[in-house]
């Protein structure tokens, strides 16, 4: 595959908001894609309605917007027309939900906004070695074990085939060279995340659970975004905001950070978790735990600093 990228010419080349020095191959995530196309099938085969159809329904947009994420990688594609994809995915997985679980039509918009707006976060976050590849593992690990607490055999095996995909990548993301996973592969975790995440909550799962394992992602996100927007600038372009890559400038490695990330997102999830299993029994302590995370995360280009201008007095 990596040579057929080459040929195409699927590289990524630094950039404002690279990580990276030196040209590297784009699109690896092309491999996922194909697995989660494989995985749900298979999976959706040894499932009962109406499990079946949320498989289908969760990874199948994952997928779409995947092929969208292929197109970007390749020849390019407008802002305009990429986001109208991505809220019609997410309008039709609305669409579908309302019709298989029986929802309120009132959740359309949300569940819209929702899809193309984790597409877009996972889209922003894809800027280090290792950082999607656990995002995915991590995210999808605790959706399936969520599955598991509340009895669903879709959210199992969707969050479990995210996790196996994702994880996978890790090796090929890894080592030198190296391959990333391109648009395809980070509009298909954020598809996957937030497809799973969408049917999720509708199917009765509790909100903070669903949302502890993303919320570091989030708030990465969505701080970086209000700052350039706060500053006057335009938020959409590429820039370098994000605390995972004021952590690169600070002079940590690929690995610490993108394992720091998955590490804060493991443990917000399994506070989630262990709300949703009947352990910790006041809901806004878990919320409290999972918010303290939050501000932690967010503080540690701070921390980082301090440490450094400590270490250099001693």
């Amino acid at each position: 595959m990596n040579k057929l990228l080459v040929r195409a010419g699927v590289v990524d080349v630094p950039n404002e908001r690279s990580s990276h020095v030196r040209t590297t191959i784009r699109g690896g995530g092309a491999a996922q894609l194909l697995a989660l196309l494989v995985g749900g099938s298979i999976a959706a085969v040894g499932l009962k309605d109406p499990d079946r159809l949320l498989v289908l329904m969760a990874l199948g947009s994952a997928c779409a917007v995947g092929v969208l994420g292929m197109a970007e990688d390749a020849k390019g594609v407008s802002i305009k027309v990429r986001a109208g994809v991505q809220l019609i995915v997410g309008s039709v997985l609305g669409v579908l939900a309302t019709q298989v679980l029986g929802s309120s039509w009132w959740w359309l918009p949300a569940m819209a906004v929702a899809f193309a707006a984790y597409v877009n976060f996972a889209n922003f976050m894809d800027g280090i070695n290792g950082i999607s590849g656990l995002h995915g593992f991590v995210v999808g690990s605790t959706y399936a074990f969520l599955g598991f607490i509340l009895e669903l055999p879709w959210l199992v095996a969707s969050g479990a085939l995210v996790a196996v995909a994702f994880l996978a990548f890790l090796p090929w993301n890894f080592t030198p060279p190296g391959v990333f996973l391109g648009d395809v592969g980070s509009y298909l975790l954020g598809g996957a995340i937030a497809g799973i995440a969408v049917l999720a909550v509708v199917s009765g799962a509790p909100m903070l659970a669903v949302v502890a394992p993303v919320s570091i992602y989030l708030a990465d996100t969505v701080t970086a975004v209000a700052r350039r927007v706060l500053k006057g600038e335009r938020w959409f372009e590429p820039h370098r905001g994000h605390v995972y890559q004021r952590l690169v400038d600070g002079g940590q490695s690929h690995v610490k950070i993108a394992v720091a990330v998955a590490l804060f997102s493991l443990a917000a999830g399994a506070v989630g978790l262990a709300s949703a299993a009947g352990i910790v029994t006041v809901p806004a302590a878990a919320w409290v735990i999972v918010l303290a995370l939050v501000a932690i995360y967010l503080g540690m280009p701070r921390l980082a600093r301090f440490t450094s201008r400590e270490g250099a007095k001693a």
